[in-house]
């Protein structure tokens, strides 16, 4: 956006971010919220359904505008479809929140055509859902999970339902116990499936380098919601947009062909509707 406001400035048409800011300040989040669910359900019907892996994990957007002195940061949860790319319903939590506060939150975003995987840290400070009490509650939901659970933790739990797994990274020298309730994966399966928890950083990676999430320039808390479900609605694009029968092009790819073919058909200025200020 601040990319686009310096370009829009340098071709004579003024915008004003403070002015941007105050519109985004009552404009309802609505629109944006369909839009995010309609192309949700088209990228989830593009790519079929059947069981996925669904890791979850948050990401700390710091607000350095002085305004939000009160906040000063806004916590992004999500999950991520490893198997179709889609993501699962948003958790935007403004100010300091620790991730085992909103474990309610997270299950809730859980498919039901999904494994969700705890991609949250284990220190009491950001342990995720890694409690027996939330398991306990997925498992009434009949939610599944793979969980990893602190060491210090007992390995036979009070729920049937739920069964624990131990194994050692040799690599990273360390203990993994990891608490499941799905019953038709093998242990071995457990653990290769938790490997994989890895890839929504790749999601972070995506949306904070490629489609600037870290960059809010609004300074109002209504602003910065708008802001996010932008790029949250510019992720889903490009993973439903196809170039030709090249199905294996990557993001930034695709975020690459976009900017030169739409430099190559319009103007700046044609797609803001408007003429450039002269002398």
């Amino acid at each position: 956006m601040r990319g686009l406001f310096f370009l829009l400035n340098h071709l004579n048409f003024k915008v004003d971010i403070s002015t941007f800011s105050k519109a985004c300040k009552h404009r309802s989040t609505e629109p944006f919220q369909v839009i995010l669910r309609e192309l949700q359900k088209r990228l989830k019907h593009h790519q079929g359904e059947f069981k996925h892996l669904f890791p979850l994990d948050s990401t700390i957007i710091t607000l350095t505008s002085k305004l939000f002195w009160h906040y000063k940061q806004v916590k992004l949860t999500l999950g991520l479809d490893i198997n179709e790319g889609n993501i699962g319903d948003e958790s935007i939590i403004f100010g300091k929140t620790n991730d085992h506060k909103i474990g309610h939150l997270v299950i809730g975003t859980i498919p039901e055509n999904a494994v969700g995987i705890n991609a949250f840290g284990t220190q009491a400070k950001d342990r995720g859902f890694a409690s027996w009490k939330l398991m306990d509650e997925m498992c009434k939901r009949n939610t599944l999970f793979i969980v990893r659970i602190r060491n210090n933790m007992k390995l036979q739990p009070d729920n049937p339902d739920i069964r624990v797994i131990q194994f050692f990274n040799e690599e990273e020298n360390t203990e993994y116990r990891l608490a499941t309730n799905v019953t038709s994966m093998t242990d071995e399966e457990i653990c290769s499936a938790y490997r994989l928890r890895w890839r929504i950083e790749l999601l972070w990676k995506a949306l904070k380098m490629h489609l600037k999430l870290d960059r809010i320039i609004t300074k109002n808390e209504n602003g910065v919601r708008l802001q996010i479900y932008a790029v949250l609605i510019g992720y889903l694009i490009l993973r439903l947009l196809e170039i030709g029968h090249n199905k294996t092009y990557e993001l930034i790819d695709k975020l690459r062909y976009l900017q030169i073919e739409i430099g190559r058909h319009c103007s700046f200025m044609e797609l803001v509707g408007v003429e450039p200020l002269v002398g």
